[in-house]
């Protein structure tokens, strides 16, 4: 399992990826102001649920990855390839 700082590296990460601006901001303004409020809000919703998808598959794939093969995590690690 990952150890608590790397859930706490990768959980900032994602926090810094939903604050800055986007295509996926783009797509909530519009929405909001070419439809409605309702519609926007659910594309807001449409984007959080992708996310939280995304970081959970993310964390599950490092934690089997790391528990199957750790020193093939270390290299990566080392090397940047999981920024790839």
């Amino acid at each position: 399992m990952l150890k608590n700082s790397g859930f706490f590296i990768v959980g900032v990460s994602y926090l810094l990826a939903i604050m800055s601006p986007g295509p996926s901001m783009a797509v909530i303004l519009k929405n909001s102001l070419n439809s409605s409020r309702k519609a926007g809000f659910f594309t807001a919703l449409g984007t959080l649920t992708g996310i939280a998808f995304q970081s959970f598959y993310v964390l599950t794939g490092l934690t089997f990855f790391q528990n199957s093969k750790p020193f093939l995590l270390t290299l990566n690690t080392i090397l940047g390839l999981y920024l790839i």
